[in-house]
């Protein structure tokens, strides 16, 4: 698999390899700093350290093609295996791989010397396993591969949690050792990268797509998490001071997040809304001739593809008219295109003005207009016809162009043809046909 992962992801990565290698190093050299961050906070253990080696090295290569790709497989696999073998020991099982790479002399929030948390290891074994499935083109693997990832980052996220709330229970459960803060943290950024590797497919691939759905989760997500987090912090930190009683601290925090979820919601409805009118407007231009107003060919097409199949079901006649200006190319040459455009603008007005709302009018080329009009004898049509040789030799002489004159032919369904292509070829026969006679007078 080769693809060009985003330059967050490549960085999330190299940062995951740089805390597990800084962490290797402290235990190598005896560097407390590098072991627990904070005084008094759990270390981090040699295993856990060489685990995110590892995972950083797979997330920087499966991307890659060829034997690179190959050994970041194979870094994901042994991730897997350290966290399974971990979860062996917390069984009974003694493989004796606790304290193989530095002999672990702490107590705080450590069970066993030298033993990673089960939360970590069980977080390895999600990784590692989801980060071994990337490569994978079935979609069945992707899904799994995700789902994987994002239980390894929902366990680092409820550990992050747990610090930020000072709640213990969150980052360590019963006689287990606890969780580190930067293993946490880390895990964090590894599952971010390893959903990030391939953003064509997953969870980020919504996120980074440009459409309306990819802006909303942008928006969304960071609130969503947020939130909730900060105004907990808030709450429980103000319970603990003796500020508040339990029942308002449960209730006030309900309602803030029922109030902040309900403006969020509001104000996601109002950029959809504004969203849909935008696309509605593009959509609206993007069948419209920008010279005259009235359609262009692909909204003739889309509309007279309508019309037919309306026609089709409920039994309804319709005609279509191909008109041309006569002369345009005279007008041009003697006065100049700003006089051709505003003749070609005047006989739009006139089509306007000389059918109904329901009707079709359309430009489809330079000079060369057409008609549909809807559920409407040979009779009407023929009226609309004289209306808009009418209306137009007027408009033309109010906008100084005199004897300004149009051709035009016309087309019934279903007496003149069974498909809207073939009724336009016949209609733009007739027009031709008409044209030749005005030549010839």
């Amino acid at each position: 698999m080769k693809t060009s992962e985003p330059v967050w992801v490549r960085s999330t990565s190299a940062a995951v390899l740089v805390i597990g290698v800084a962490v290797l190093i402290g235990w190598k050299l005896d560097v407390q700093p590098l072991k627990n961050i904070v005084p008094g906070l759990v270390n981090m253990k040699a295993n856990t350290a060489l685990g995110f080696t590892l995972l950083g090295i797979a997330l920087l290569t499966l991307p890659r093609s060829g034997r690179t790709a190959t050994l970041g497989r194979l870094a994901a696999i042994a991730v897997a295996v350290l966290g399974v073998a971990t979860i062996a020991e917390y069984q009974g099982i003694g493989l004796g791989i606790d304290e193989v790479i530095a002999r672990d002399g702490s107590s705080v929030g450590t069970a066993i010397g030298g033993r990673m948390a089960a939360l970590t290891a069980v977080c390895f074994v999600a990784m590692g396993s989801g980060l071994a499935f990337i490569p994978a083109q079935r979609a069945t693997a992707a899904h799994l591969a995700d789902a994987l990832l994002l239980l390894a980052g929902g366990i680092a996220f409820i550990a992050v949690a747990g610090y930020v709330y000072g709640v213990p229970d969150l980052y360590g459960f019963g006689q287990s050792t606890w969780m580190a803060i930067h293993t946490a943290v880390a895990f964090e950024l590894g599952a971010a990268a390893g959903l990030g590797v391939d953003r064509r497919r997953g969870v980020f691939a919504l996120l980074d797509r440009p459409s309306d759905g990819g802006l909303v989760a942008r928006r969304l997500v960071p609130i969503i998490i947020g939130v909730p987090v900060g105004l907990g912090w808030l709450v429980l930190n103000a319970y603990r001071q003796e500020l508040i009683g339990i029942e308002f601290a449960i209730a006030s925090f309900a309602l803030a997040v029922t109030l902040v979820l309900g403006v969020v919601a509001w104000v996601v409805a109002g950029s959809l809304d504004r969203m849909h009118a935008a696309h509605g407007e593009a959509q609206a231009r993007s069948t419209v001739d920008a010279l005259t107003g009235v359609l262009n060919r692909r909204g003739l097409d889309e509309g007279l593809r309508a019309t037919h199949a309306r026609a089709m079901r409920y039994g309804q006649r319709y005609s279509v008219l191909s008109a041309d200006l006569n002369g345009l190319k005279a007008v041009n040459d003697a006065a100049g295109h700003a006089v051709g455009d505003a003749m070609i603008q005047a006989f739009g007005e006139a089509l306007r003005r000389s059918t109904r709302d329901s009707d079709l009018v359309a430009r489809i080329g330079g000079d060369e207009f057409a008609v549909v009009v809807l559920d409407t004898g040979t009779a009407g049509v023929r009226l609309i016809e004289s209306k808009i040789r009418a209306t137009f030799s007027e408009r033309a002489a109010s906008a100084g162009i005199p004897d300004a004159s149009v051709a035009i032919g016309t087309a019934a369904h279903p007496e003149d043809g069974s498909s809207p292509d073939e009724l336009l070829r016949v209609a733009d026969s007739r027009m031709y046909e008409d044209k030749m006679n005005v030549t010839e007078r």
